[in-house]
């Protein structure tokens, strides 16, 4: 019998559980039978991915520099700022949601608040018309070299201007030049959410039929799951979404769970 898990998504807090169940399990059949489970939702993924247009080639790099870097070797060097991690990345699958949006949106401009290495960048500035643009903002200024070696590869790339330092002031600098935005992705410090959010929406940087996107919205299911989960920062971030008038908004079931945010007057 094949036992192998590769493959399977941990996003999903009820099948980390029954991985955990399933290693510690000494009942056969139940051994068996949470396999045969969690295998289930490894074919359901597979099938989706080969549903999904495969990644341009550019985007592959992008996707095995981010895997195969050695994010702790470049803190404890000081080369880095912060301390990376390849889950900071958007997976395939929301690359493609991303790219998806973008074109639907036939947006022109684009602000992405937390670029890591540049995938989720260069996915949404290949739905872009020759003349878009995309700002993709970071605190890490390692990542602003790293990314524009990938981003000068692509015939898109040209698109993406690297904005380094806090998102914040990039925001007001922005819309002090008065850039608006078709489209806005957040997925940055989740602690900032909040505060990006009110700021696109308070300075009229998101542009008239605009919408914004969070990541990471189930945050591995902390904003339902954790003990006291009404104060966790994602739970934070919920709760101002739905109590500003001014939106309305939908969560997507993706990967670890995408919002898509409107202003009330644009639905």
């Amino acid at each position: 019998m094949d036992n192998s898990l590769e493959g399977l998504n941990l996003y999903d807090p009820a099948v980390k559980e029954l991985k955990l169940w399933y290693e510690t399990t000494e009942d056969k059949e139940t051994k068996e039978r949470l396999l045969k489970i969690l295998q289930m939702h490894i074919k359901r993924d597979c099938y989706s991915m080969n549903l999904n247009t495969p990644v341009t080639p550019v985007r592959r790099e992008i996707l095995q520099f981010t895997n195969t870097n050695n994010w702790e070797l470049l803190a404890q060097q000081k080369v880095t700022q912060y301390r990376l991690s390849p889950n900071m990345a958007s997976g395939e699958w929301a690359g493609q949601v991303l790219k998806m949006l973008v074109s639907m949106q036939k947006a022109k401009t684009v602000i992405e608040i937390g670029m890591f290495t540049g995938f989720a960048s260069l996915s949404m500035a290949e739905a872009l018309p020759a003349d878009g643009q995309l700002f993709a903002c970071d605190i890490e200024p390692y990542l602003e070299k790293s990314g524009r070696s990938f981003f000068d590869k692509s015939p898109h790339g040209k698109k993406i201007t690297v904005k380094i330092g806090p998102a914040l002031e990039t925001l007001k600098t922005l819309a002090k030049e008065g850039v608006k935005a078709d489209f806005i992705f957040i997925d940055a410090d989740k602690s900032g959410y909040v505060d990006y959010f009110k700021s696109a929406l308070d300075n009229n940087i998101l542009a008239p039929r605009g919408t914004i996107a969070f990541d990471n919205i189930y945050w591995f299911g902390e904003p339902y799951l954790q003990k006291g989960c009404e104060n966790t920062v994602m739970a934070r971030v919920q709760k101002a979404i739905i109590d500003d008038p001014r939106v309305e908004q939908v969560l997507l079931p993706v990967r670890d769970g995408i919002a898509l945010v409107r202003r009330v007057e644009d639905i």
